[in-house]
């Protein structure tokens, strides 16, 4: 039977992006984050242990013209690598 286990994300701060279609973001980010979760090879520990206040998504180098898509498939991205470095770190 897979893990279960749900990730609450309250606000995520977004800096330098006039008119970013929010809507468009958060979808793109929500598909990559969960493709990413569910992966076989995603390996991360669940649960209260597991709890976290806040995590760090990174910078994001951005072209002339961001899309919200790929910022939000981007900042999924960023995310997942901080889980993982949170999970692997001791």
């Amino acid at each position: 039977m897979p893990q279960q286990f749900e990730i609450h994300i309250e606000k995520i701060v977004v800096e330098g992006i006039d008119g970013l279609n929010g809507p468009a973001f958060r979808e793109a980010l929500e598909v990559q984050l969960s493709a990413l979760l569910s992966a076989p090879n995603a390996a991360l520990t669940t649960g209260a242990e597991s709890y976290t206040h806040r995590l760090d998504g990174g910078s994001i180098q951005l072209p002339d013209t961001p899309q919200a898509g790929q910022l939000g498939q981007n900042v999924a991205a960023n995310i997942f690598q901080s889980i993982q470095h949170k999970n692997s770190t001791p």
